[in-house]
């Protein structure tokens, strides 16, 4: 899966598509993998991935935790915490 969006975001960024991959996380608890891409704007993280032939079940902007103020870092992480524990995992 992430070299098919590896290879994907390639192609898109050799036809002039400021996108790149960066890496992918696997979650095994959760059976989920993130994908990291950069690029300005969803739709093209969105292009990567059809053209990958991948499916998201959602994008969503990050930052860097050096670049998030803190108390957004710290919100995150307790609601995070919060979900985990209301689903029994």
């Amino acid at each position: 899966m992430a070299e098919r969006a590896r290879r994907a975001a390639e192609v898109l960024g050799a036809g002039g598509a400021p996108v790149r991959f960066l890496r992918s996380v696997y979650v095994p608890e959760d059976d989920t993998c993130f994908l990291l891409y950069e690029a300005p704007a969803e739709d093209i993280v969105a292009a990567a991935l059809a053209r990958a032939g991948l499916r998201a079940g959602r994008l969503a902007t990050t930052l860097a935790a050096a670049e998030a103020p803190p108390e957004r870092t710290c919100a995150t992480a307790a609601a995070a915490e919060n979900n985990r524990g209301s689903t029994g995992g």
